[in-house]
């Protein structure tokens, strides 16, 4: 199991963790599996905030695709990630991916929802975030721990 010093630290031993990634190691992950030709993986939150990113270089032989709420560098897409299904009518992607944006979605669980209506049957969503912010109520009773 890859897993980062903070992961030990600060998760309840009765989380189940991730046997493949942790915190520290799911960027790297995310390139190995993505980027491969006929994978579709749209970032959300893919707006350049704090510095440059790597990811689309990383995933040069997949189909990538930039969200975000903002326009600008690494966005191809521009929207409200709480209706995401209404921006990709009708399609399905391989992996979802997302870094340090879901403390900042008004309904983190809406958008939960949203991204797993848009994965293939079986695919995956990796969701690397700092929450600052308790869980919301409605959050556990859609997708209990």
């Amino acid at each position: 199991m890859l897993l980062s010093f903070a992961d030990h630290k600060y998760l309840d031993s009765k989380v189940p963790l991730s046997k493949f990634v942790g915190h520290s190691t799911y960027l790297e992950y995310l390139w190995d599996c993505g980027d491969r030709k006929g994978m579709r993986i749209p970032e959300v939150g893919s707006r350049e905030v704090t510095g440059k990113s790597d990811t689309r270089k990383r995933l040069a032989n997949a189909d990538s695709v930039g969200f975000d709420f903002y326009p600008g560098s690494d966005v191809d897409v521009v929207g409200d990630a709480h209706r995401l299904t209404q921006y990709f009518d009708n399609q399905r992607f391989d992996i979802i991916c997302s870094s340090a944006v879901f403390e900042h979605f008004a309904m983190p669980w809406v958008v939960a929802t949203e991204i797993a209506r848009l994965l293939k049957p079986g695919r995956d969503s990796l969701c690397g975030n700092a929450f600052f912010l308790r869980i919301p109520r409605k959050a556990l009773e859609l997708f209990p721990v």
